[in-house]
């Protein structure tokens, strides 16, 4: 489930264009995921690993673990260009993205859950986080423009080692 929330939320990131660097990892939600285990011979997820050199063929910067391609830092306007180059490298590899209308009111309602424990932690660690909306206007939010309340949003942390470890120690969903 949490690789689903990943991916989702990078494709809602692209609504949020501040300027905090983040890290955005894909998975691939097409593949079962029964097992933990990538399906390549040598231990990697072939389908990862052409996003991954797709990706790199566009420009980017990547980390690829043999499931998980991550591109560090991306801040800002980078976001919504990020996600366009993401989006054309699931099409060329065959990797159907998932659509925000889509989803099941269950998952939404799961993505709520994480952000308030999200939320929590960081007012744990000193940080001003936006008041949540309730369940009903976080789904009605959903496929709105600007996007569903995330408890991320106004937090400017400028040193990326500094973000990097905000995050390690408040996941985003």
């Amino acid at each position: 489930m949490r690789s689903t929330l990943v991916v989702m939320l990078a494709l809602l990131a692209t609504a949020c264009l501040e300027s905090e660097p983040a890290n955005i990892s894909l998975t691939d939600e097409s593949q079962p995921t029964t097992s933990s285990t990538p399906s390549g011979a040598d231990g990697e997820d072939p389908v990862m690993r052409e996003m991954a050199r797709c990706l790199e063929d566009e420009g980017w910067v990547v980390e690829f673990d043999g499931a998980t391609v991550e591109v560090p830092g991306v801040v800002g306007e980078q976001r919504l260009a990020l996600a366009e180059a993401s989006q054309r490298c699931r099409e060329e590899v065959g990797i159907e993205s998932p659509n925000p209308r889509d989803a099941s009111e269950e998952f939404i309602a799961s993505v709520y859950a994480a952000l308030l424990e999200t939320a929590s932690c960081l007012e744990d660690l000193g940080h001003q986080v936006p008041d949540p909306p309730s369940l009903s206007a976080f789904t009605e939010d959903w496929t709105s423009d600007e996007g569903p309340w995330h408890p991320y949003q106004g937090i400017v942390v400028s040193d990326p080692a500094d973000w990097e470890q905000l995050n390690e120690a408040c996941p985003q969903p």
